[in-house]
């Protein structure tokens, strides 16, 4: 896909900035700057995963569209828990339990996400695999055909050597 590579290389920055924002947290105290730093990676992390995913998604690639649910999903889940905690919402079951339906939610997208890209990538690979077939049968003809043409040539010579043999055997 046209920008896979790029997006790889930021989202492997991104890990890097996760990492160090890991051994940061274990090491030092957490100032006022150090949790401005931590909530700045996280939007940008979070961010990041939305656009990527929907830019796979306009190029067509079809298994980022549950990777992408499954993403909004644990974020409503989270966001709900959050404005429960906050009271902003009322407390009761479902609120209570919305990281959880989230993050269940969010489990099974991933797999319909992973069983889309196997059956992705198994339709690319027999696509290929046909084109394929259908190139050794077409080299196969050309081949048959370059055989006859050989042997013919090959019979006509036997056929010119053998007038020549019988010419000297009669001589």
């Amino acid at each position: 896909y046209k920008n896979s590579k790029f997006l790889f290389k930021i989202s492997l920055f991104l890990c890097l900035i996760g990492t160090l924002v890991i051994i940061n947290s274990i090491f030092f105290n957490n100032t006022v700057t150090n949790m401005k730093f931590y909530a700045f990676t996280s939007f940008a992390t979070l961010g990041f995963a939305l656009i990527s995913g929907l830019i796979m998604i306009k190029q067509g690639f079809r298994p980022a569209l549950y990777f992408v649910w499954g993403f909004i999903f644990m974020l409503t889940g989270t966001l709900i828990m959050f404005f429960m905690a906050f009271d902003f919402i009322p407390t009761n079951f479902f609120t209570r339990k919305a990281s959880l339906i989230g993050n269940s939610l969010e489990v099974i997208f991933l797999s319909l996400g992973l069983a889309e890209k196997f059956s992705f990538k198994k339709k690319i690979i027999r696509s290929k695999e046909i084109s394929l077939i259908k190139d050794l049968k077409q080299s196969k003809i050309n081949l048959d055909k370059e055989v006859k043409i050989k042997n013919k040539n090959i019979n006509q010579l036997l056929e010119v050597l053998e007038q020549g043999f019988m010419i000297l055997d009669n001589k």
